[in-house]
């Protein structure tokens, strides 16, 4: 599996220049607030156009603008957990998760609608409102509705931010049973040192726009 992610590019003020090799595995971002974190991963999914990149996942080009190629954000086959998990609050959690599925037009199902529902425990909350559940269970939602897009690659931006310690432990044992049972990549973002040494296969430190350090 070739993941390249190369991006150089000035936003404002802040210059982000950065060269990473993804594994096949949880790769956390890790660092500082405003250290670049959000800005590589709105540039791989599709958000940011940057100046200067060459963005291939899975062999599949993304971005390179030598070539002036930008692939457009829903043909990237990329799940996004955000940090409030951005759940439709007029829909239900069932439909929430369906809409996930409507976005994914082709015909091989890697994965399926009750299995991700038995692995994040939400055959309790299927009925529900978003505003019905804790800052846990929209999260587990979120992550359950990005599978269910049937990705290549998942994307999770801080998504433990709002939550206190017993959720956030709860939550971390769900993600890593993600990976487990599904071998997708993850980019996981984060500024807390003990999120990214509990799950992190490799290691990225972000500081000021830079990678300063790749690695186990």
């Amino acid at each position: 599996m070739n993941n390249i992610i190369n991006i150089d590019s000035k936003l404002g003020d802040f210059h982000l220049k950065v060269k990473l090799q993804l594994i096949k595995g949880i790769n956390c971002l890790f660092g500082p607030s405003g250290s670049g974190k959000t800005t590589i991963i709105n540039c791989v999914a599709g958000l940011i156009k940057p100046e200067y990149a060459k963005i291939k996942i899975n062999n599949v080009i993304l971005n390179n603008t030598e070539e002036n190629y930008f692939c457009p954000v829903h043909k990237r086959n990329i799940g996004y957990v955000f940090q409030d998990s951005r759940l439709f609050p007029h829909i239900t959690v069932i439909k929430n998760l369906m809409y996930g599925e409507n976005l994914y037009k082709g015909k091989e199902q890697n994965f399926k609608r009750n299995d991700i529902i038995d692995l994040l425990n939400l055959d309790g909350l299927v009925s529900r409102y978003p505003y019905n559940l804790s800052g846990g269970e929209k999260q587990r939602v979120a992550i359950g509705r990005a599978l269910l897009s049937q990705p290549k690659l998942i994307i999770m931006d801080e998504p433990l931010a709002s939550l206190d310690q017993e959720k956030k432990n709860e939550l971390l044992n769900y993600i890593l049973k993600v990976y487990e049972n599904f071998s997708i990549p993850i980019i996981y973002v984060s500024h807390s040192s003990t999120e990214t040494f509990l799950i992190g296969h490799k290691i990225n430190f972000i500081s000021e726009g830079k990678l300063i350090f790749q690695g186990k």
